[in-house]
């Protein structure tokens, strides 16, 4: 068979053009699908590629469609075959992280303006409170956001604490420098040797 398809010449048509003589290695090379038109002396009509049988060697068998596989998600957290199980058997985890509550949800506008007078603070008169009252101040804005209430009320409170002994103690340092410089002023006018 082989031979008689090294002697045989066969064309080729896109439709618009013909093409060929071609040997069956050449018409190999061309690299035409099993829908292109062939023709070739013993041939009534022009045929498509794939249903002459001697030209099927030209083609690879057509690839089974891919397989669609399903990934089912992933159990959900305590429920059977998970690492967690409240009965005590298979595998430990950690149970699951309680949620916070509390009746009065604070308003968040409280924890930020401690956190900016606790800047404040900082920047002007009590450098050691104030980064105490920003830290707690930050800590508190974090466990609000983490739905710990309690934890974010006791935070803030910290915080307003630590701005008002701030506050305080800034006051008393600028009552108590007002006081030196008067009284060093007032030693100089009376003439000791303060």
């Amino acid at each position: 068979m082989s031979d008689l398809n090294d002697e045989r010449k066969y064309f080729y048509s896109d439709g618009q053009r013909q093409f060929g003589p071609f040997t069956f290695q050449e018409l190999a090379d061309q690299r035409i699908s099993r829908k292109t038109q062939v023709w070739f002396q013993g041939l009534e009509n022009w045929t498509q590629a794939g249903q002459v049988p001697e030209l099927s060697g030209l083609f690879a068998p057509p690839a089974p469609p891919p397989q669609q596989t399903y990934t089912p998600p992933p159990p959900a957290y305590g429920s059977p075959g998970t690492g967690y199980n409240p009965q005590g058997s298979g595998p430990y985890m950690p149970p699951p992280r309680p949620n916070y509550q509390s009746v009065n949800p604070p308003t968040p506008s409280s924890h930020y303006m401690y956190l900016i007078f606790s800047i404040l603070s900082t920047l002007l008169c009590c450098l050691p409170l104030g980064i105490v009252g920003t830290v707690f101040s930050i800590l508190s804005l974090t466990r609000w956001s983490e739905g710990d209430y309690d934890g974010s009320n006791a935070a803030a409170n910290t915080s307003k604490n630590i701005l008002i002994a701030s506050v305080v103690l800034g006051f008393l340092t600028i009552i108590g420098y007002f006081a030196f410089i008067f009284m060093v002023g007032t030693g100089a006018a009376l003439g000791s040797g303060f």
